[in-house]
C-alpha cells in the first residue's frame, strides 16, 4: 500500500511532524536590536578613535605653545632659553659712552685763590726769570687736577720796574699744551680789551 505524504508530515519514526506556524522568536529578536540600536549609537558616538585624540592633544598643545609665546613675547628669547649654549652665551651689552678725562671749566679754585678765564699770572723758570701770560683756557681732570692754557705776553719795551703794566706788554703766542696750575701766580685780572678777549673774532696778526 502506498502513502501520499504531504508537505507538513514526514517520515519520522515517531510519527507526522507539528505544522510549522509563522515562528514569534524572530519578531522579538527584531525588536530587542532595534531597541539596542539607539543605545549603541550613542554609545559609538561617544568612543573617538585613536586618531581622533591625537588630533585634539596636538590642538591643545599648539593653542598651549602659542599663549606661552604671547605670555613670554619673542619666540625667539623662548627658544633660545631651552637651550644649552644661553649658559655660556648672553646677549651683548651696549656699552656707555665712556666719561670725559678732562672737563673744560670757566673757573678754578686753588689754594684760596679763584682763578678765571682771562686773567693775567705770572711764571718762573729756572733761573728766576719772570714771564708773564693770560690764562686762555682752564681744565680739571679726572682726579680733580687743575691746569691751563697759557698766552704769552710780550714786553713792548725794557721794563726794570718789576711790576706788570699792562699798557707795557702785547699778545705773543699761543701755547696749545696744558700745564699745571701751580706754577702759576695770580697778577691780576684782565684789565681791559687792551688784551685779546678770549671770544674775539680776530686773530693774533690782526689784533691791536
Amino acid at each position: 500500500m502506498f502513502y501520499h505524504q504531504t508537505p507538513n508530515q514526514t517520515n519520522s519514526p515517531t510519527g507526522p511532524a507539528e505544522p510549522s506556524g509563522p515562528s514569534t522568536g524572530g519578531r522579538a529578536d527584531r525588536r530587542r536590536r532595534t531597541d539596542k540600536a539607539p543605545g549603541s549609537s550613542d554609545s559609538c558616538s561617544k568612543t573617538t578613535s585613536p586618531a581622533g585624540i591625537r588630533k585634539s592633544l596636538r590642538a591643545r598643545v599648539a593653542s598651549t605653545k602659542t599663549k606661552s609665546h604671547l605670555a613670554n613675547g619673542n619666540k625667539s628669547q623662548t627658544l633660545k632659553s631651552r637651550s644649552r649654549k644661553h649658559i655660556l652665551k648672553k646677549d651683548p651689552v651696549k656699552l656707555s659712552p665712556a666719561p670725559p678725562l678732562i672737563s673744560m671749566v670757566q673757573s678754578v679754585r686753588l689754594a684760596d685763590v679763584r682763578f678765571n678765564v682771562g686773567d693775567i699770572v705770572s711764571v718762573v723758570d729756572i733761573d728766576d726769570g719772570v714771564y708773564y701770560a693770560q690764562l686762555r683756557a682752564l681744565a680739571v681732570d679726572a682726579v680733580g687736577n687743575s691746569c691751563c692754557a697759557l698766552t704769552w705776553l710780550v714786553p713792548t719795551s725794557d721794563t726794570t720796574s718789576g711790576t706788570f703794566e699792562p699798557e707795557n706788554y702785547m699778545i705773543g703766542m699761543e701755547e696749545d699744551i696744558l700745564r699745571d696750575l701751580n706754577c702759576c701766580s695770580l697778577v691780576c685780572r684782565c684789565p681791559s680789551d687792551y688784551y685779546r678777549p678770549v671770544a674775539s673774532p680776530y686773530d693774533i696778526q690782526s689784533f691791536s
